[in-house]
């Protein structure tokens, strides 16, 4: 029988490979199965005080599917997340509410006030799936969804990164504010028996009392403090016990070099020349695009008087 050839690395370093494996699958696992119980919920149906029907569930889902499939994920963000040429959806939402709701109750304190108890309240009844918005919030909500229609849905002209007349179905339109109001409502409403939102107070707004919880101040140190202290600690033990736990010597092979003069082509080898044109040509085309993404940063409405987002929106150059 022949004998098992000798690990050329420590076996230490194979089980804590295992181990780390273990562990960190274990707190991702256990991360999907909290997210899945405690996540915000998507209402059946949002109503005004007198019960009519403003925009349903499903409307909300088909917001997002249009919001993904219009690209504007690649212009702006949700809860920070995408590109960001655009405003911050859920933020920019948010923030023009309170505002929105702070003028319509006559912008004093007394109105800051009543906007920020409308807003965090939780208004959801989890029996019936319906969500109960005020007169506040339904009058912001219209004002806003024809905000994003000049902004994003149909613009005059092109412009900050996207074309003109972009979204041309008023249901899309509708559907894609619909979904935008209900990631804000998840980022300011309170989630039941606590004192912050959904979404832990994101985005943050002060106006409305959106400020960083003390768990997610903690986490975020803790999470920064583990990954640097972890990586110094698995680079000091290495350095210290580098003979004990690093690689072990091997012997060594010589190499053999063939002169290319006396190595006979293969057809298929010959071929490949004309792969690293195409990869050239690609190459040349990844940093044109690349640089005309880069550029909207500085000059979002156009590439030195050119028309581009007409002919190349950020969103699909990005």
């Amino acid at each position: 029988m022949t004998a098992r050839r000798p690990m050329t690395v420590s076996p230490l370093w194979l089980q804590g490979s295992i181990l780390t494996f273990i562990i960190g699958f274990s707190l991702l696992t256990f991360s999907a199965i909290r997210i899945y119980q405690d996540y915000a919920p998507i209402p059946e149906k949002i109503v005004d005080e007198a019960g009519n029907v403003l925009f349903t569930r499903q409307q909300i889902l088909d917001g997002q599917e249009q919001f993904l499939t219009y690209g504007l994920m690649q212009f702006g963000t949700v809860y920070g997340h995408g590109a960001y040429l655009g405003p911050d959806f859920t933020a920019d939402y948010l923030h023009r509410m309170v505002l929105h709701m702070n003028k319509r109750y006559g912008d004093d304190e007394a109105a800051r006030g009543r906007t920020r108890r409308e807003l965090q309240a939780n208004r959801y009844d989890p029996a019936t799936g319906t969500l109960v918005w005020t007169d506040g919030q339904v009058s912001a909500f219209e004002e806003i969804h024809q905000h994003f229609g000049e902004l994003v849905y149909a613009r005059k002209a092109s412009g900050e990164g996207l074309k003109a007349g972009m979204i041309t179905d008023a249901g899309d339109a509708r559907a894609i504010t619909a979904f935008i109001a209900w990631t804000a409502w998840t980022g300011v409403a309170r989630r039941p028996g606590k004192t912050y939102s959904y979404t832990n107070n994101w985005p943050a707004e002060e106006l409305v009392g959106n400020t960083p919880t003390g768990e997610a101040i903690m986490w975020s140190a803790l999470s920064l403090v583990m990954l640097l202290g972890g990586s110094g600690l698995v680079l000091g033990l290495y350095g210290r016990h580098s003979r004990v736990v690093g690689w072990h010597e091997t012997e060594e092979r010589q190499v053999r070099f063939v002169a290319p003069s006396s190595v006979a082509l293969t057809p298929a080898q010959r071929v490949t020349a004309w792969f690293f044109l195409v990869v050239a040509a690609l190459f040349l085309l990844q940093n044109l695009i690349g640089g005309a993404t880069v550029h909207y940063m500085v000059e979002a409405s156009g590439f030195f008087g050119i028309d581009l987002p007409r002919l190349l929106p950020y969103n699909l150059t990005r």
